[in-house]
């Protein structure tokens, strides 16, 4: 599953409206999470039936994140129906820790279509991904994005992108990233909708045991109350299943992923406009090799704006 950092950093560019000029996007919070390394508890594990101790920096620990987001994106018209893509976005999870530290960075070029009853656009997304202050992956491939309104209440939105990824100090994980992310939304009132997402990626690489297969089903809904105030509980489940076997532990990966959240946010409490919001978030990776089984709970305090 994508990293929190990652999915902040898509999710802008998948929700670039193409019949808004431009946008920005700022937030900034302060994350506390009871695991967010995302490491098993277990004390003891199992390699070709011999137990092995692991020690504390092998282990779950809590640890207390910042988390600091931005994006733009520049629509310029060429012809009425026509206009130009220009867009970045950027995230970091920055902890006491320096190793704990994720950024990413991404960009879009491109162009997009209006039609009466919605958009289309296309382009080549370039990326960038650093975990503890060291260059991770770098991205480049293309992507589509299209939107579609049936009713007054409801439109559907499919996001398809592929990326060619390297990775320069771990080659074994190099190959191209395809995923398709079709989403139905629903206004059920002025107040409320609810979102369904599917989320299916396929991971090539060159080594198996890093290659896999995700399917994913979540489900958002937002309501606002009088006042300002909105309340956005989701949850969602994920299996992925990698490709080869991993080499130490001779089984090929499962994973099946649950994760829980709520976010609260509240407009009328604005300041320069920026407005509050908190949130809290439960995540459970169950996996065949017990190493990889986690759990991790979050709490976020913090500001956004958009504008």
């Amino acid at each position: 599953m994508p990293s929190s950092v990652e999915t902040i950093v898509e999710g802008f560019l998948n929700r670039i409206d193409a019949r808004k000029r431009w946008s920005v996007s700022l937030s900034a919070a302060v994350l506390p999470e009871s695991n967010p390394t995302k490491r098993t508890n277990s004390q003891e594990i199992f390699i070709g039936g011999i137990p092995f101790q692991l020690n504390e920096d092998a282990r779950e620990s809590s640890g207390v994140g910042f988390l600091v987001s931005a994006g733009a994106s520049f629509l310029p018209a060429i012809t009425d129906d026509l206009r130009g893509v220009l867009a970045a976005s950027t995230a970091a999870k920055l902890y006491r820790v320096p190793d704990w530290n994720d950024v990413s960075v991404q960009g879009e070029i491109g162009l997009a279509r209006l039609f009466d009853r919605g958009t289309a656009s296309g382009g080549v997304r370039l990326g960038q991904r650093w975990l503890g202050g060291d260059l991770y992956s770098r991205e480049i491939g293309p992507w589509m994005r299209g939107r579609l309104r049936f009713s007054p209440n409801s439109r559907l939105e499919v996001n398809l992108s592929a990326g060619n990824r390297d990775h320069p100090d771990q080659r074994g994980q190099d190959g191209w990233r395809v995923s398709v992310n079709p989403g139905l939304i629903y206004a059920l009132d002025a107040r409320t909708s609810i979102e369904t997402d599917i989320d299916l990626e396929l991971v090539d690489a060159r080594e198996d045991r890093h290659g896999s297969r995700l399917a994913g089903l979540g489900i958002t809904l937002s309501y606002a109350f009088e006042g300002g105030l909105s309340i956005s509980p989701s949850v969602s489940a994920h299996v992925r299943r990698h490709s080869g076997p991993n080499p130490l532990f001779q089984k090929t990966q499962r994973d099946r992923q649950v994760r829980f959240a709520v976010n609260a946010l509240h407009r009328a409490l604005q300041y320069e406009g920026f407005a509050p919001y908190v949130g809290y978030s439960f995540e459970w990776n169950r996996s065949n090799i017990p190493i990889n089984t986690y759990r991790n709970h979050g709490v976020l305090f913090g500001i956004t704006k958009t504008f």
